[in-house]
């Protein structure tokens, strides 16, 4: 077996894979590895490339039968560190700039993240797997992963793309998408709560600097104006966030044991005339009436239960936000249109405290918003990401409990 101790260039006397094919030369084994993934690259679909990268360099597959992989187990078997961090950079190279040409830009981030996020420790039963994984992880302190890192950097400026708080919402559907790799799916997740830790936290300390003169200001988290300490003020001096979800628990407990159409009924209700217009905004644009009585009317007559309960705050939510998974839905659209996302946050924040499970749907709602107005101009989407600044901060005062204090 190979010894991440051994030092560079020295030859292992334990083999590493078992091949009945004459060995090539590093340089051959390289261009081998090179050839595969400029060829992937050019004809295949980004995630595809992307899982073949993890396959080689994260999670070695158990059958190395085929050309790539031997030669990458080639590559390994020369025993010189420095030239499996050569292999792996160029690697990096020919998927970041296909990517970048191709504006794929998103999947440049997911390599990175991916880089970042590999296990400490996994059970192998490969010999090679273990040497990878510690030289993998090595190249990633390395000045050559720092060079990868920079160019990632550099493909992401200027492209008028959201910011960190926005990407965590598409970060957050990647990582409950099962039809993704696993480990693109935990570096996804990781990534997504590092990016809401740190919003959460920059909030707290811009409103906490904005209360006093003599506190040094911290940077304002989004791309609102200083109005957003007034906007914040406004709403929670109106209602404490303690109080949205005491009439929350009382929704919840006083539709116990009633039919699903009653629940339905008390639901809209809730969400649309529980709260006085100054807190909410005009809610008139949201007709959730027809929709909801046509939902699920075979279950009308029935017990409500938590599952039905469920599914019906996610249909509102795709009410509200997109209802074919691509395009903004037609409330959306008025809302946002009318100015007046405020009322909109604010009824996606009382679907969250009625039913806390659907988080993960809003998100990747959310998450389809943000790639639909993508590729729009700046000023045509600049509606977009004033309502996703109100929801970040909104949600993180009254569903993840950020404390705002009010003079």
């Amino acid at each position: 077996m190979l010894n991440s101790s051994q030092p560079a260039g020295s030859k292992s006397s334990h083999t590493v894979f078992q091949s009945d094919r004459p060995l090539r030369s590093l340089t051959q084994s390289q261009e081998t590895i090179y050839r595969f993934l400029l060829e992937s690259v050019k004809n295949l679909p980004a995630e595809v490339v992307l899982q073949q990268f993890i396959d080689l360099f994260i999670c070695l597959p158990k059958t190395t039968n085929v050309d790539h992989l031997q030669a990458l187990q080639e590559v390994l078997l020369s025993n010189d560190e420095d030239e499996f961090h050569n292999t792996i950079k160029r690697c990096c190279f020919i998927l970041l700039n296909n990517w970048k040409i191709t504006k794929r830009t998103q999947y440049i981030q997911q390599l990175i993240a991916v880089l970042e996020n590999i296990p400490d420790s996994q059970h192998s039963t490969l010999p090679a797997q273990s040497i990878l994984r510690v030289w993998v992880k090595n190249f990633v302190s390395s000045a050559s992963y720092a060079e990868v890192k920079a160019f990632a950097d550099k493909c992401q400026q200027g492209k008028p793309h959201y910011n960190n708080s926005y990407k965590s919402h598409v970060l957050i559907a990647q990582s409950n998408d099962t039809r993704k790799p696993i480990e693109q799916r935990e570096a996804a997740k990781y990534e997504a709560s590092k990016l809401k830790y740190q919003f959460k936290f920059d909030l707290a300390m811009y409103m906490a600097s904005a209360q006093s003169p003599r506190t040094e200001k911290h940077k304002n988290p989004t791309n609102l104006p200083d109005e957003v300490l007034r906007l914040i003020k406004l709403i929670v001096a109106k209602r404490d966030p303690a109080s949205y979800t005491n009439t929350a628990n009382l929704f919840i407990k006083q539709t116990k044991n009633i039919n699903y159409r009653q629940f339905k009924e008390r639901l809209e209700k809730f969400l649309l005339h529980s709260s006085n217009s100054s807190e909410v905004g005009n809610a008139s644009s949201i007709n959730l009436s027809k929709k909801l009585a046509a939902l699920n009317t075979n279950y009308n007559d029935k017990e409500i239960t938590d599952a039905l309960i469920l599914r019906t705050c996610n249909k509102v939510i795709e009410y509200l936000t997109t209802e074919n998974h691509h395009e903004p839905s037609p409330m959306f659209i008025t809302l946002i249109s009318q100015g007046t996302p405020l009322t909109l946050v604010m009824v996606l924040i009382k679907v969250l405290l009625v039913c806390k499970g659907c988080r993960i749907h809003l998100e990747t709602c959310i998450a389809e918003l943000i790639r639909y107005y993508e590729n729009f101009s700046e000023t045509e989407r600049s509606k977009m990401t004033t309502f996703l600044d109100i929801f970040n901060v909104m949600c993180a005062i009254y569903i993840d409990n950020v404390p705002v204090k009010i003079n």
